[in-house]
């Protein structure tokens, strides 16, 4: 449920509350930096902000490879950012419509819950910025293309040499 409100919620956000940004994040997400890299975006000019679900390739026998994550999208929803502009209310607007009845798992129809639609977002506008900065979005989808490590002196979470931004704990089992 909380992925098909997401569009409906942000366009309530930025159209009737006026809010200059909203970053949505999934309740499984915990920050451990500020959101610089997302703000500054925001404030110099992109409507929209993506992660990517991989930074390079997963030719891997394991899951997920490379076409389980184009079967599940190749940004991961878990996390989106918009600033306050009509072009973002439309795109809002268009995936409220989709998500209203489409909102479901059919990955073998080319639909996964919120996170195909967005693959067409690059198409409908110029101002989205992909962040590839190995820091956002860390979770078991990109974990093995990553150095996480913990610095006791700092007393943080570093990936590959920098703070640790967010981290998705999304399909982490805390028995296993």
């Amino acid at each position: 449920f909380n992925t098909a409100i997401k569009p409906f919620m942000m366009s309530w956000l930025l159209e009737e509350k006026q809010f200059e940004e909203v970053i949505y994040l999934d309740p499984d997400i915990e920050v451990f930096a500020p959101l610089k890299p997302i703000l500054d975006s925001l404030r110099q000019g992109a409507h929209f902000i993506l992660t990517p679900h991989l930074t390079q390739p997963a030719e891997i026998d394991a899951y997920p490879s490379d076409i389980d994550i184009m079967k599940a999208g190749i940004y991961n929803l878990g996390f989106i950012a918009t600033s306050n502009h009509p072009e973002v209310y439309d795109f809002l607007h268009w995936w409220s419509r989709r998500l209203r009845f489409q909102c479901i798992n059919r990955q073998d129809q080319g639909i996964f819950v919120d996170q195909k639609f967005i693959d067409l977002l690059p198409a409908f506008s110029d101002k989205v910025r992909i962040l590839r900065e190995t820091t956002l979005n860390i979770a078991y989808w990109n974990l093995d293309q990553r150095n996480l490590t913990y610095d006791d002196q700092k007393q943080q979470w570093l990936v590959d040499n920098q703070p640790l931004c967010f981290f998705h704990f999304s399909g982490i089992n805390p028995k296993n």
